[in-house]
């Protein structure tokens, strides 16, 4: 059994980055306050994780304009400010997470995970599993198993060679770290200038062994239309009482 935060960590802290403008969307709007259920996505997903059976604080990495406009749509929802820190995001994803590791709150926390802000389906059950696994072995991260062959391709446009697939997995967020190991990471990372695509391969590329866990199917990151279209279905599979 996993649902006793007493066995886990005392306290956790959730880094959500939040600074991208979504370009890739097409909407008028950054993707994270497009509608869901009639209220924007982050604030489901900040809410999810408000939820969580533990001692947990969000801090939030926003775009520097948007400051006001997170601060009032989750004053809006009437979520609790003492329990939310907005800092100001950076250029690339990492820059974002490197700040808010600054927070205060992250210098005490056992767990520090980093969960997209378009990822508002995640459950308390994916949480759990990450923490716990984090706490054994310093990192971790959800999968879900590829269905799909995966092919390489040559900078000539040929394939270049087809990885087999029951090695491959799609990896989700939230990721979970001690804080210490996040940290040293993307220390690392940013004083030798290299980019990653997730906050996993700072660490990996640190030596730092990382735990895989069983991710979600339905835990989808919204990155486009009819990505919004099947979180809302799957919106409205979790929460049938919206329905009525």
């Amino acid at each position: 059994m996993m649902d006793s935060p007493s066995t886990l960590s005392p306290s956790w802290v959730v880094i959500i980055p939040a600074a991208g403008v979504g370009r890739r969307f097409g909407a008028s709007l950054p993707k994270q306050f497009l509608p869901l259920a009639d209220r924007p996505i982050l604030v489901h997903t900040v809410e999810r994780v408000l939820s969580l059976p533990a001692s947990v604080r969000v801090v939030i990495a926003a775009h520097g304009d948007m400051i006001q406009e997170t601060s009032q749509a989750l004053a809006s929802a009437g979520i609790n400010e003492s329990l939310v820190g907005i800092v100001s995001g950076g250029e690339e994803r990492q820059d974002s997470v490197r700040r808010a590791l600054d927070h205060p709150w992250c210098q005490d926390a056992d767990v520090v995970f980093v969960h997209d802000a378009v990822r508002p389906l995640a459950t308390h059950a994916v949480f759990l599993r990450v923490a716990e696994a984090a706490m054994a072995d310093g990192a971790a991260v959800p999968i879900v198993p590829v269905t799909d062959t995966i092919k390489e391709r040559s900078a000539c446009g040929l394939v270049a060679a087809t990885p087999r697939r029951d090695s491959l997995c799609a990896v989700q967020t939230p990721q979970g770290f001690r804080r210490g190991v996040l940290q040293a990471a993307h220390v690392r990372a940013h004083a030798e200038g290299w980019v990653g695509t997730d906050d996993a391969s700072f660490v990996e590329r640190c030596q730092q062994a990382v735990r895989c866990v069983d991710g979600e199917p339905w835990n989808i990151k919204i990155t486009s239309p009819s990505d919004l279209h099947l979180a809302e279905y799957l919106f409205k599979e979790q929460h049938p009482e919206n329905n009525m």
